[in-house]
């Protein structure tokens, strides 16, 4: 995705149509109940934005953004994407945005978002293992697809390209447009 791309209009429609369910949708309850970590992503993409500088919204907007994030976190775990996960500056943005005058987040909320980050990126579980195809390197078939380089085959490969360029252009010399100017 490229947030630059989009202007602070799009921003806001789309706060308006996802967060304030602008068009009576339910959308939150939707996502909430089909794919939670898609909606946690879509505000964290939108708070990365602000974050950027790349769209200004309202402080009541940051806000409610924030706490929005911080509740499904709170609520479904952390969907780890890059935003959700993998962003420092991202998180350090959001405890500043939970933390500031006007915001209305209950502290449960942020110690159970902050428990559930820490949770996902430090996870003792070991990873699963991977059953299946197993692709493996092989240097011997690098080797034979790409043929070496002959010079005398390229040299005589130029030579025929320069004499057959000679000889059009001596066939168009001897034999002049036949219309008169």
């Amino acid at each position: 995705m490229q947030p630059a791309v989009i202007g602070d209009a799009m921003w806001e429609e789309t706060f308006q149509v996802y967060i304030d369910d602008k068009h009576g949708l339910d959308l939150q309850a939707y996502f909430e109940e089909v794919h939670p970590a898609a909606f946690q992503d879509m505000t964290a993409i939108m708070l990365e934005t602000i974050r950027k500088g790349l769209w200004a919204p309202s402080d009541e907007t940051v806000h409610r953004l924030a706490e929005l994030h911080a509740e499904l976190v709170a609520r479904h775990g952390a969907g780890c994407s890059y935003e959700t996960c993998g962003n420092r500056s991202l998180h350090e943005f959001l405890a500043a945005a939970l933390g500031a005058p006007g915001s209305e987040v209950a502290a449960e909320v942020v110690e159970s978002y902050h428990g559930q980050l820490a949770a996902a990126l430090t996870s003792a579980e070991p990873l699963p293992e991977v059953t299946g195809m197993e692709l493996e390197e092989r240097r011997d078939l690098l080797e034979t697809a790409t043929a070496p380089v002959q010079p005398l085959a390229t040299a005589l490969l130029a030579a025929w390209i320069v004499t057959a360029a000679a000889l059009i252009v001596l066939a168009g010399l001897a034999c002049p447009p036949k219309f008169a100017v």
